[in-house]
């Protein structure tokens, strides 16, 4: 005999079932002694009947002790129960449950490198292998799966056998793999492989064989009979081969139960029993969980109960389910009455990951038919069940803040899982059917309607005992501090409860965001912060909008913002602000729509929130309307307090470091705090509107560039009033000059970084983008303005500090300096200077280091303490002023003190310049950059004057000659005319040719209105060649124009000095005169590197401009005042080409090049030189002789 059982999706309902206990509720039942007693005597009786399993726990005796003390029976009730059940006759019938799950890692057996399984099972006399096919044996099989190796079948099957079979028999578990017999090429097509091909022609083979047997073997396994418990199994089992040549993988997994079955006298007097099975089932189970539950809460008090029975009562419930055949859903249906009425009635409730298991038990069975056992427990009873479960859950979901607290364990997982059991439960057909039946259940359609009410019902709460908290604390701190009427006259205590209810709300609904939220969208889709949110901020908004309203108002009855309650209550409302603008921003951060900080839909009426649109509803849009009237408060508390702070602060500043690193005092420190506060307030301000936000930002910019000043000004001040700026009194580097210096330079610091800190260039672009804004370029420029005048008085404040130490330092560094010219300029030394002994110039260093090293010691001590005292910026700024003042130093005693001197002198003053005191700046790199020192005016000025005055006389007369051609390359028409010549040079000969062709345009120096010229050629320096003497050619009778025939000159010039710059063949145009002098017409020079840069050997025509020498009487003593007076212009006065200004005149120690000659004309030097140096007397002689030429034509 056999019956299969199918787990299908078809279902029949229940609806019809009129149960006859439905009028009785079950704790009535549970109260009836009748009930008990029956309940009792069928317990007994299941024990009595039950299988003996070799793996059972307990005994019979153990089963019956442990029922007589969960029951509370009397030992005689219990004696007569157990003879009752003893003297009926025990049932020889037992029955085999068998739900097949599922298999996997099956063999392929098909062509298509697939199987079609089906499980066929059996019970056999011992556990080797039979045929269930061809065997006589009863079976029960599965449907069969096609092609998969891993099927699912969750079919339930009973196997009906014979008592004493339990004991030598086992049960045996087959899988086949269904084969249907085709015939021609019809798997064909679904051959993959080699494998595939072979299993092909293994079906063509069977299919023409007469056998019926197609199926597949896939595996076997057994299970001894005498092995399952009374409360069943489920485990795998392997699957193994019949013999050794058949190839078996894979295993599948059983639940299995045995059971006794009544015999039919006791299912006749059951019949006729008071009450049907499935209420003695829910009263057995009612009766061991209310145990469990009791025990359980006297041992772990406060903690969930995991709804884990004792295993002999799980064991006796299990055996009385199988012994009188009670369907799943019945139990399911009973099991969820049973654990849920615990569940609602207790404060801590059943495990909710227990509730989940009966909410999917009840799923499973929804479908089950045979159900026409149960009287009362029907789907009719779980109308009530349902609706008050899903009440309880939702009541607690409202009060979700305590019931799933962060500090209990698992909260997470506790809401989570309350969550997906409302999920589950309410998209299970068994609930719809529930519905379906009864209509008017509670409840909405939708869980996530009624959890959604939940949570807004319980935020509303929440809210409101919140505000409630809040404000008893506030009254009882104020009755102990027993605070003034003038404090509660502004409404300090409830702007103070105001600031206390945001920032908590704001910590709780973060919390929230970041646990809830996220539990409750990944499970039902709901928007948890968008709910939450809502509530909170209306409730919020509205409770301070009207407590701004009446703050508002009493403030504006007091004009001094800085009196001291008005700035106190200031303090409280910027701190209200800030916590009302973290909470907005939240909302906008989580993205809830119906709070915003945009201001544009809001105005103020009476210093409330009002919507342009006709409704008054608070909301956070408009928060920052309510502070609207208090921020210029703000501003002008922030600058008085500013403004004092930094008073009192240099009033009190005691001129000490901070500590050891600090190089900077407490003023310092303190000013910057004051201005740090100002830009916290910007930082935490966030002004919503851009228009707005410039407005308070150039005024805060404003108030910090003042504040600077202001500092500047009173540091400054101090400083003076020690008498630091006075004129008289020796230089001192004190700690007070330098703790000055350094707390200008901290606060400037702070002054560069503030368009960075505020970010202007941000500001400019939203203002611009703003359709009532400004220019974004005139915003920034209105912000530079006020940053850029503060930094232009930072500035002039430091420097007229460190021009002070520059001036204080001056006569000392000049003694040092003219002590040193002293030294050097003793006796004879350097008289051959420029001779070409080496030993000469070294002894003169030698001497010039020893004498400038006082000036240095001196320089080293002040600096060392500088170093120690100052900050890097001061330092090197200060450096910048002493080497600025030994530069000006220097230039005074050289060129004005000791201008007469020799040439060596000045070379050693240029030598003491850059190999002692440029050194000595530079400091390896730590000081001022060498390229910044040699970049200045007074470096450039003082060391081009000092080559000049250095330079040999030869280099003089090039430089001279360098300049004179520059000159001649400017003109563009000459007043003098011009000469033509052809130069050429042979380079195998070492020979220079000069060929002169003809002169235009000269000027009529003779009464006819005509002149006689001729030409004189040499070449220049004239100490420099052999060859140095003039020549000329014939004199060409009255004409202006003349043309010279075979004139061609020869000079004997080696090649190194044809290359040299300032080498010259200088042209001298003469009118013959008879009875005087001869007339100058004009003078011309060729630089010889010049007929170098023609064709090699093949020469260049060149036109020259004729010039005459500019007539310039001066004394030497004018001279010196007019060059030392102006030495500035003159050095920026150059204009040089670029090819002639960096061309290199000596190859001495010092090169000269044209900028030299724009400080100073070579010959105002070589005149000085003329009294004591022949070839410069020569030069200048030779130059007088063409100027006075030049007078006499005036004259004439």
């Amino acid at each position: 005999m056999m019956r299969r059982r199918k787990l299908g999706k078809s279902r029949e309902k229940i609806k019809s079932l009129d149960p006859a206990a439905m009028k009785k509720s079950l704790e009535k039942i549970m109260e009836d002694d009748s009930f008990r007693r029956q309940m009792y005597e069928d317990t007994v009786n299941v024990i009595v009947n039950r299988l003996e399993c070799e793996l059972t726990d307990f005994s019979e005796a153990d089963l019956l002790n442990l029922a007589q003390d969960t029951f509370e029976v009397s030992n005689s009730g219990h004696k007569v129960a157990v003879e009752k059940a003893r003297s009926q006759e025990i049932s020889k019938k037992c029955v085999l449950r068998l739900q097949v799950l599922k298999a996997e890692h099956l063999a392929a057996k098909d062509v298509d490198g697939t199987s079609d399984p089906y499980c066929l099972l059996g019970v056999v006399p011992a556990s080797q292998y039979v045929n269930l096919r061809s065997s006589k044996t009863v079976t029960a099989n599965t449907s069969v799966i096609n092609s998969t190796l891993t099927p699912e079948w969750n079919e339930t099957l009973e196997l009906f056998i014979e008592r004493e079979q339990i004991s030598n028999s086992s049960l045996q578990i087959q899988v086949w793999d269904s084969d249907e017999v085709v015939g021609g090429n019809g798997n064909l097509k679904k051959v993959k492989g080699v494998k595939g091909v072979g299993r092909y022609v293994k079906e063509v083979a069977q299919s023409v064989t007469k056998s019926d047997e197609h199926d597949d073997f896939m595996g076997f396994s057994s299970l001894p009979l005498s092995s399952v418990p009374s409360q069943g199994l489920e485990r795998w089992f392997k699957l193994r081969a019949a013999h050794s040549l058949q190839k078996v993988s894979g295993r599948i997994k059983l639940q299995v139960e045995a059971h006794t079955l009544r015999s039919t006298q006791e299912r006749e007097r059951n019949e006729h029993n008071k009450f049907p099975v499935d209420v003695i089932l829910a009263g057995i189970l009612t009766t061991a969980a209310e145990m469990a539950h009791k025990e359980h809460m006297s041992m772990k008090e406060g903690e969930v109960w995991n709804a884990n029975l004792p295993k002999h009562m799980q064991s006796i419930i299990q055996e009385f389910i199988g012994q009188n055949e009670i369907d799943p859903l019945t139990c399911a249906i009973v099991r969820w009455e049973v654990f849920t009425k615990i569940h609602l009635q207790s404060s801590h409730g059943v495990d909710i990951m227990f509730i989940e298991r009966l909410i999917k038990e009840l799923d499973i069975h929804s479908s089950d038919t045979k159900s026409a056992r149960a009287e009362k427990f029907t789907v009719d009873i779980l109308c009530e069940s349902f609706s008050n479960f899903i009440h309880h859950e939702c009541e607690r979901i409202s009060r979700h803040r305590e019931e799933f607290a962060t500090s209990k364990p698992n909260y997470v997982i506790a809401l989570g899982s309350t969550l997906l059991c409302l999920k589950k439960l309410t998209s299970t057909s068994l609930y719809q059917l529930v519905r379906t039946i009864n209509p008017n259940i509670s409840g909405a359609s939708d869980v996530r309607d009624d959890v959604t009410d939940a949570l807004r019902r319980g935020t509303d709460t929440y809210y409101v005992e919140l505000y409630e908290r809040k404000l008893d604390e506030s009254m009882q701190k104020e009755e102990k501090e027993n605070d003034n009427s003038e404090d509660a006259y502004y409404g300090g205590d409830e702007i103070q409860v105001l600031i206390k209810l945001a920032d908590r709300i704001y910590q709780d609904l973060m919390l929230g965001h970041s646990i809830y939220n996220g539990v409750f969208q990944k499970i039902l889709g709901i928007s948890y912060s968008a709910i939450v949110h809502d509530i909170v901020a209306k409730s919020f908004a509205k409770d301070a909008s009207e407590a701004m309203c009446k703050v508002n108002k009493r403030l504006s009855l007091v004009e001094d913002p800085n009196h001291v309650e008005s700035e106190s209550k200031s303090t409280l409302l910027f701190r209200l602000y800030l916590s009302v603008k973290n909470l907005s921003e939240l909302c906008n951060k989580l993205g809830v729509t119906t709070v915003s900080m945009k201001t544009t839909s809001i105005t103020m009426v009476d210093g409330q929130s009002i919507d342009k649109n006709g409704n008054d509803e608070a909301n956070l849009r408009g928060f920052v309307d309510w502070f609207r009237p208090t921020v210029l408060r703000w501003l002008q508390m922030s600058r008085g307090r500013t403004n004092s702070r930094l008073r009192k602060a240099v009033e009190l500043d005691p001129a000490r470091r901070v500590d050891d690193i600090v190089k900077h005092t407490s003023s310092a420190v303190d000013t910057i705090g004051c201005l740090t506060g100002i830009m916290t307030f910007w930082r935490s301000l966030v002004w919503p509107d851009p228009v707005d936000a410039y407005t308070i930002a150039l005024r805060l910019t404003d108030d910090m560039a003042n504040a600077v000043e202001c500092y500047a000004d009173l540091v400054h001040g101090k400083l003076k009033q020690v008498g630091f700026f006075d004129e008289e009194g020796q230089f001192d580097v004190t700690e007070e000059l330098c703790l000055t210096l350094n707390n200008l330079q901290f606060v400037k610091s702070f002054l560069d970084s503030i368009p960075d800190k505020m970010n202007f260039k941000k500001m400019a672009e939203s203002v611009e983008r703003h359709p009532e804004g400004p220019n974004g370029q005139r915003v920034m420029a209105t912000f530079d303005a006020l940053i850029n005048t503060a930094q232009i008085g930072m500035k002039k404040k430091i420097k007229s500090v460190t021009g002070v130490v520059g001036s204080k330092i001056r006569p000392d560094i000049r003694k040092y300096l003219r002590n040193f010219a002293s030294e050097v300029t003793k006796g004879s030394a350097g008289s051959d200077f420029h001779g070409s002994d080496p030993l000469v110039k070294k002894n003169l260093k030698t001497r010039a280091g020893g004498a400038i090293r006082p000036l240095m010691k001196y320089l080293e001590e002040n600096i060392i303490t500088l170093k120690e005292w100052l900050c890097e910026p001061n330092f090197k700024r200060l450096l910048e002023v002493l080497w600025r003042e030994s530069l000006n130093s220097l230039h005074v005693v050289s060129l004005v003190d000791f201008v007469d001197k020799k040439p060596f002198f000045f070379y050693l003053c240029r030598y003491i310049l850059d190999h002692h005191l440029m050194e000595f700046f530079h400091a390896e790199g730590h000081g001022i950059a060498k390229e910044r020192m040699t970049n200045m005016d007074e470096y450039r000025v003082l060391g081009s004057e000092l080559k000049m005055r250095s330079a040999k006389t030869e280099d003089l007369i090039r430089l001279f000659y360098l300049q004179m051609y520059e000159d001649q390359q400017r003109v563009t028409k000459s007043t003098y005319g011009c000469l033509n010549v052809f130069a050429s040079y042979d380079t195998m000969s070492d020979e220079l040719h000069v060929d002169i062709i003809s002169a235009s345009d000269l000027l009529p120096l003779d009464v006819n209105g005509l002149s006689d010229p001729f030409v004189t050629v040499r070449l220049a320096p004239k100490m420099t060649f052999k060859d140095n003497s003039t020549r000329q050619t014939l004199v060409e009778k009255k004409t202006v124009n003349p043309v010279f025939t075979d004139e061609s000159f020869v000079f004997e010039v080696d090649r190194s000095t044809m290359e040299l710059e300032g080498m010259v063949v200088i042209f001298t145009v003469l009118d013959h005169d008879v009875l005087s002098a001869n007339d100058l017409e004009g003078e011309a020079v060729l630089p010889l590197n010049q007929v170098l840069d023609g064709d090699r050997n093949r020469g260049k025509n060149f036109k020259l401009p004729l010039t005459q020498p500019v007539v310039v009487k001066i004394s030497p003593k004018m001279k010196r005042k007019q060059l030392s007076s102006k030495k500035d212009e003159n050095c920026n006065g150059s204009i040089a080409s670029e090819s002639v200004s960096s061309s290199k005149i000596s190859n001495d120690d010092y090169e000269l090049d044209y900028e030299c000659a724009q400080i100073i004309s070579p010959v105002l030097l070589l005149q000085g030189r003329s009294g004591f140096d022949k070839d410069a007397g020569e030069f200048c002689r030779w130059r007088r002789k063409l100027e006075s030429s030049i007078e006499t034509d005036i004259k004439k």
